[in-house]
């Protein structure tokens, strides 16, 4: 005897592949005949302010430079901040006044971090920081001769917000002498 019960699943998934090919089909066709207008992106504002720095503008050519990344939660509520290894956060030097130039160094390349899912909730209005230093001419470093350079830091980590903020970085331009 056959059973009048619908299966949930299969109706769900049947349902949800018809919504898909009908809502795919009809807005390709209505934008087709210009009664749709295409989707446009909506901006994201983001809930963390990110703000890198130096801790001069201008140095000599074999001083040492403090890079600085201050995260900061903009908004009222606790925000999880996801991280899908041990690394933080990255900072990437380039020469030029623009992140375009040549890459002259980065910190985390020849790292090894945990593989490990982690992940801190920011406080609102409470600022992390992570900082380095670079040390022209040491470990790896190589000496920076006289112009402008800019520095990209890079939060490694994914909000949990909707949609999710992936990889937020800022700049920061200072001068060797």
């Amino acid at each position: 005897m056959l059973s009048n019960r619908i299966n949930p699943i299969k109706t769900s998934l049947l349902l949800t592949t018809a919504l898909t090919a009908i809502s795919l089909l009809g807005t390709k066709s209505l934008q087709a005949q210009g009664t749709l207008a295409p989707k446009k992106e909506v901006p994201v504002t983001a809930p963390l302010a990110l703000t890198a720095k130096t801790d001069q503008p201008t140095y000599k050519a074999d001083s040492a430079i403090k890079f600085i990344l201050t995260v900061k939660n903009t908004i009222q509520q606790d925000l999880p901040v996801r991280f899908n290894s041990g690394q933080r956060y990255d900072f990437e030097l380039f020469r030029g006044k623009t992140a375009k130039g040549e890459k002259v160094w980065q910190w985390a390349k020849g790292r090894m971090f945990t593989m490990m899912l982690s992940s801190t909730a920011l406080k609102p209005g409470k600022p992390l920081e992570y900082s380095e230093t670079y040390r022209p001419g040491s470990n790896g470093m190589p000496a920076l001769t006289p112009g402008f350079y800019t520095v990209v830091a890079t939060l490694k980590g994914v909000t949990k917000t909707t949609p999710p903020i992936s990889l937020p970085s800022s700049t920061a331009t200072f001068q060797v002498k």
